[in-house]
C-alpha cells in the first residue's frame, strides 16, 4: 500500500498517466491493457497535427510510457466530441468502468494539472445533471459541481462513489467549481479492448471489486459478491463441511463432510404406469441440483438427506465462486421456518444460528435474504428436514410460504424430508435411493483412510465381508447406519458387528458414553464434581446421582420430544431434577451443570442456543429405550402406535414407523408386541406388511405364523396392484422377509407382459442382485 491511498483509490492511481505532448498537458488513465484514454485536445488541436509520440508518467509509481496516437483512435469533430485513445505495448491495469449516475451522486476524480499539485489533486464533486454542446446535434457532457479543477486535469478518470467505478473522463474544468465530464458510454462505444472488458471481465477487476461495498455491488450491477455475501460463503462453507455426527474412535476426530461423502442415486419423478413405454435409470443425486427448478427429496430415516444438502453447498459455492452457477445455496432446518415472521427474516434466523457456531462474526438480515445475492445470482434455499415439523397444519403453512408465488421470488427450492402421508406439493419430484453395496465399500475406504488405518481399501473390503457375514450388509446402504459401523469396525476390526439396527445404535450411544465418562480430567464427572465441590459432600453425592441418571433424562427428553414437547431442554431438565439439586446451590449454577451435562453428552447438538438430537433416529430409539424401561408406559404407547386402522389408512408416518421399529426391537419377546404385529400384518394394508418385513432386516426375530401372514399380504399387494410404486414395495418387503419368496415374485413379476417395461427392468435387475 502507498501511503495515503488505499484500496480502489490506489488501484485508480495507478491507472492514472500524466501527459506531455508539444501541445500542451493533461490526464489520461487506462481503460484497456495497453489501452490510454485522455481527451483529443490535449493531445492535438486536430488529428493531421498528431505527435509521433506522447510523453507519459504514472506519477505514483514513477513509471514512465511512450505512447502513440493513430489517426482512427482520434476523435474531434464540431459536434463537441473531444476523446483519443493512446497505445502502449506494456500492461497498465485498467480502471473498473461503468457509465451509470444518477442526479445528486457523489463524484471523485483524481488527475494531474498544470500546477504545483502536477504529481496529483483530488477533488469531490456531486452530479448536477446533464447539458449538450453547440446546440441541439452536439454531444451530451455531465455537470459536476464541487471543488475547483484546473487546466491540465481534463481527461482525468471520475468515479461515481455511488458505485465505485469510472462512470466518465473530465473533459472542460473552471476554477469557479463547475465542470463537465463525457460519459463512459462514448469511450467503451470507440473502445472494443474496453467494451469487452467492461462486460463482464473480472478477472482483471476483482481487486477493484473486492474493496467495493454491498450497495455499490449492488448499484453498480456486477454479478460479483459484495463483502457480506463473501463472509457468509466462506462460513457457509465451513458449517456445510463440519461432520454432523460426533466420532466415537479414540484419538480421531471426525472428518470434513466432503473427505468421506459418496454421492447417492435418486429416482427421478414418478414410476411410468403400467403399460407406459420408455425405461429409466437412477441418476446421481446431485442432479436434483442441476435441474434449476423447484423440487422435493425424499427418503428414508438416515438415508443422507442432510449429508446431500451440506455437500452440495460446498459444492455450488465453489461453482458460484468459478462463474460456473448464478445461485447461491443457503440450507435451513424446516423447523426454523414455523414462527410468523416473514420468511426471509426466519432464514436469517435459521443461517445466523448455524453460522455463529463456526465462528461467523455477523448477523444477517431479512432483508439480506429477501433480495438476490448479488446482481444476476438467486438463492437456492435448500429446506432440511420437513417431516421434523411435527404437526400437518405447520408442514403445510411452511410449504405455503416457500412455494407462495411471486414474480420477484428471489430463490429456488429444495425440500429434504421422509415420506409424509400428505400429498407433496406439485413441483419437481426425487427419491432417494439407499447405497448400493459397492457404495458402501466406497464410503469405508474414505472414512478408514481418514482415521489413518493401514491399506484403507483392503480395509473396505474386509469391513463389506463383515457386513455380508453377520447379516447386516442392508443396514449399511443407510448412509448413517454405515457411518456408525464404520467407527464401530474401526474401534475394534477383530470384534463381530453389531447385528440389527438397533444393536448398532446401541454400541454406537455406548461409545458415545463412553467418551464423555473417561477418567480423564477432561471427563465429563471430573467436570461435574469440580463444580458441586465447594458446595460440600452432600453436592459431590447429588452430582454422582445426577451423573448415574444422565442417560435416562436423556431418554426422557427423546421420548417427550417424540410426543411433541416444544420447551427447551434445559428448562425441562431443570424442572425434572429440581428435587435432585441441593438447596445451597443456585439454580443459575445447577442450569450450567445441566447445560454442561447434555453439551458433552454427544447425543444432542446446539443449534440457535437451543439443543437437539443429533439425527432424529438416535432421538426415536431412546425414546424407545425409555419406553420399555417401564411395563405401563410400554403398554399404553403398543397400543397407540399400532393401532391397525391407523396403519391401513396409512396415518401412521415412516417416521412413526421408525421409531415402531425401535420401539419393537426395545420391549422384545412381549406378548402384547407379538398381538399388535399380528393385527397390523393382517389388518394393516401395505404399510403394515411392510413394517414387519423391515423388522426382519432389522435383525428381529418374526415367529413363523406372523412371517405367513406377512408374506401372504405382501403377494396379494405384489399381484394386484395396478402401481409399479406399490407393486416394487411390496417386492422388496417380501424379499427382506424371504429371498425365496422374494426371488419368486420377481421372476413372476418380470414374466408378466401387462407390467411396464420399467417396472419389469427394474425386477430383472433387483434378481440378478439378489442372485
Amino acid at each position: 500500500m502507498t501511503p495515503g491511498w488505499s484500496g480502489w483509490q490506489e488501484l485508480l492511481a495507478h491507472a492514472t498517466v500524466a501527459l506531455e505532448t508539444p501541445h500542451g498537458m493533461g490526464t489520461g488513465f487506462s481503460v484497456a491493457p495497453g489501452v490510454i484514454v485522455t481527451c483529443a485536445h490535449v493531445i492535438a488541436p486536430d488529428s493531421g497535427a498528431l505527435p509521433e509520440t506522447v510523453v507519459g508518467e504514472v506519477v505514483i509509481s514513477g513509471q514512465k510510457l511512450t505512447l502513440t496516437c493513430a489517426p482512427e483512435d482520434y476523435f474531434r469533430d464540431e459536434h463537441g466530441l473531444d476523446l483519443a485513445f493512446l497505445r502502449w505495448p506494456g500492461l497498465l491495469p485498467p480502471v473498473l468502468v461503468k457509465p451509470t449516475f444518477a442526479i445528486g451522486d457523489p463524484m471523485w476524480t483524481f488527475g494531474h494539472p498544470e500546477s504545483r499539485f502536477r504529481g496529483g489533486q483530488s477533488a469531490m464533486l456531486r452530479y448536477e445533471g446533464p447539458g449538450r454542446l453547440h446546440g441541439p446535434d452536439g454531444i451530451e457532457v455531465h455537470r459536476v459541481f464541487g471543488a475547483p479543477v484546473y487546466p491540465g486535469a481534463s481527461g482525468s478518470p471520475v468515479v461515481n462513489l455511488a458505485t465505485g467505478a469510472v462512470c466518465g473522463m473530465l473533459c472542460l474544468a473552471g476554477s469557479s467549481g463547475s465542470a463537465h465530464f463525457l460519459s463512459a458510454r462514448e469511450i467503451l462505444e470507440r473502445c472494443p479492448e474496453a467494451r469487452i472488458l467492461a462486460g463482464g471481465g473480472h478477472l482483471m477487476h476483482e481487486s477493484w471489486l473486492e474493496d467495493l461495498t454491498d450497495e455499490q455491488i449492488r448499484r453498480g450491477g456486477w454479478a460479483f459478491p459484495g463483502p457480506t455475501l463473501r463472509d457468509y460463503l466462506r462460513f457457509a462453507v465451513k458449517a456445510a463441511d463440519s461432520h454432523p455426527y460426533p466420532g466415537v474412535v479414540p484419538g480421531f476426530s471426525p472428518p470434513p463432510l466432503s473427505e468421506v461423502y459418496v454421492q447417492p442415486l435418486a429416482w427421478q419423478g414418478d414410476e411410468p404406469e403400467a403399460g407406459q413405454p420408455g425405461l429409466r435409470e437412477p441418476v446421481p443425486a446431485k442432479a436434483i441440483i442441476d435441474e434449476e427448478r423447484d423440487a422435493i427429496l425424499v427418503g428414508d430415516a438416515g438415508s443422507g438427506k442432510s449429508s446431500f444438502m451440506r455437500v452440495e453447498v460446498k459444492a455450488m459455492i465453489d461453482r458460484y465462486l468459478r462463474g460456473a452457477d448464478n445461485r447461491v445455496p443457503v440450507r435451513v432446518m424446516a423447523a426454523d421456518l414455523v414462527g410468523a415472521q416473514p420468511l426471509a427474516e426466519l432464514v436469517a434466523a435459521s443461517v445466523n444460528g448455524e453460522l455463529h457456531a463456526v465462528g461467523f462474526g455477523r448477523t444477517l438480515s431479512g432483508e439480506f435474504f429477501a433480495r438476490p445475492p448479488a446482481p444476476g445470482a438467486r438463492w437456492l434455499v435448500l429446506v432440511d428436514s420437513l417431516d421434523e415439523v411435527m404437526r400437518a397444519d405447520q408442514r403445510r403453512a411452511v410449504l405455503d410460504k416457500l412455494l407462495a408465488p411471486g414474480e420477484d421470488r428471489p430463490f429456488d427450492l429444495v425440500i429434504a424430508t421422509r415420506p409424509l402421508t400428505e400429498p407433496h406439493p406439485a413441483i419437481g419430484r426425487y427419491a432417494l435411493l439407499p447405497f448400493t453395496i459397492e457404495q458402501v465399500r466406497q464410503f469405508a475406504s474414505g472414512w478408514f483412510g481418514h482415521l489413518g488405518l493401514p491399506n484403507p481399501a483392503a480395509m473396505a473390503e474386509r469391513f463389506t465381508a463383515a457386513l455380508r457375514a453377520q447379516g447386516v450388509a442392508e443396514l449399511a446402504q443407510s448412509p448413517l447406519v454405515a457411518t456408525m459401523l464404520c467407527q464401530l469396525f474401526a474401534a475394534d476390526s477383530e470384534a463381530a458387528l453389531p447385528t440389527g439396527r438397533t444393536k448398532v445404535y446401541e454400541r454406537f450411544v455406548e461409545l458415545l458414553n463412553g467418551r464423555r465418562f473417561s477418567g480423564t480430567p477432561s471427563g465429563i464427572r471430573q467436570q461435574v464434581l469440580g463444580v458441586l465441590a465447594p458446595y460440600g459432600r452432600d453436592a459431590e453425592d447429588v452430582g454422582e446421582a445426577l451423573l448415574a441418571d444422565s442417560q435416562e433424562l436423556v431418554q426422557r427428553l427423546a421420548f417427550a420430544r417424540q410426543k411433541g414437547a416444544a420447551e427447551g431442554v434445559v428448562a425441562l431438565l431443570a424442572e425434572w431434577t429440581a428435587p435432585l439439586r441441593p438447596g445451597d446451590v443456585p439454580p443459575d449454577t445447577w442450569r450450567e451443570l445441566l447445560t454442561g451435562l447434555v453439551r458433552r453428552g454427544g447425543q444432542l447438538a446446539q443449534r440457535h442456543g437451543e439443543f437437539m438430537f443429533l439425527h432424529q433416529t438416535i432421538e426415536e430409539y431412546l425414546a424407545a429405550q425409555y419406553v420399555a424401561a417401564d411395563p405401563y408406559r410400554t403398554r399404553d404407547e403398543l397400543g397407540e402406535v399400532f393401532n391397525a386402522a391407523s396403519w391401513k389408512t396409512g396415518r401412521v408416518t415412516v417416521g412413526r414407523q421408525s421409531y415402531a421399529r425401535f420401539l419393537v426391537a426395545a420391549c422384545g419377546q412381549r406378548p402384547e408386541v407379538a398381538g399388535a404385529l399380528r393385527r397390523i400384518a393382517r389388518r394393516g394394508g401395505l404399510d403394515g406388511a411392510r413394517f414387519v418385513a423391515a423388522l426382519a432386516a432389522d435383525g428381529i426375530r418374526i415367529e413363523a405364523q406372523l412371517a405367513r401372514t406377512t408374506l401372504a399380504s405382501l403377494r396379494r399387494h405384489a399381484m394386484r396392484s395396478r402401481s409399479d410404486d406399490e407393486m416394487r414395495l411390496a417386492v422388496t418387503a417380501a424379499a427382506q422377509l424371504d429371498a425365496r419368496t422374494g426371488q419368486a415374485l420377481l421372476i413372476r413379476q418380470i414374466r408378466k407382459r401387462r407390467n411396464g417395461l420399467a417396472y419389469r427392468r427394474w425386477a430383472l435387475l433387483a434378481l440378478a442382485e439378489a442372485a
